[in-house]
């Protein structure tokens, strides 16, 4: 697990894991600095654990998967020189952002039923 993109993926998988696991147990109170920061979230605390614990499943989910892929995918990754390694690298993070639209989306519906 020498190559660098290898150990890209388990890492952010990992972390990725790790800071969503309180989300998900609910154990962050409303703040500005930690948890799904979306205009619905803090329209009450309850808002708030629903809509961070809703987060966070989804990308415990995903860093665990990743994790699993990055390591699975150690002897298919590009080298890092190769013109491959870039996207490789990057489409983890694109991933990423593509899974808060869920988020926002679940956000703005539960809100709605807070009235």
């Amino acid at each position: 697990m020498n190559n660098p993109t290898v150990v890209l993926h388990c890492a952010f998988g990992l972390l990725l894991a790790a800071i969503s696991i309180p989300l998900v147990l609910r154990r962050i109170p409303m703040n500005h600095a930690y948890g799904f920061r979306i205009a619905s979230a803090f329209k009450s605390d309850d808002c708030w654990y629903d809509i961070n614990a809703y987060g966070g499943r989804i990308f415990l989910v995903y860093g665990v998967l990743l994790t699993v892929f990055g390591y699975a995918a150690r002897d298919f990754a590009p080298d890092p020189r190769s013109v491959w390694s870039l996207p490789w690298n990057i489409g983890p993070l694109l991933i990423t952002l593509v899974l808060i639209v869920p988020v926002v989306i679940f956000g703005n519906r539960r809100a709605a039923r807070e009235g």
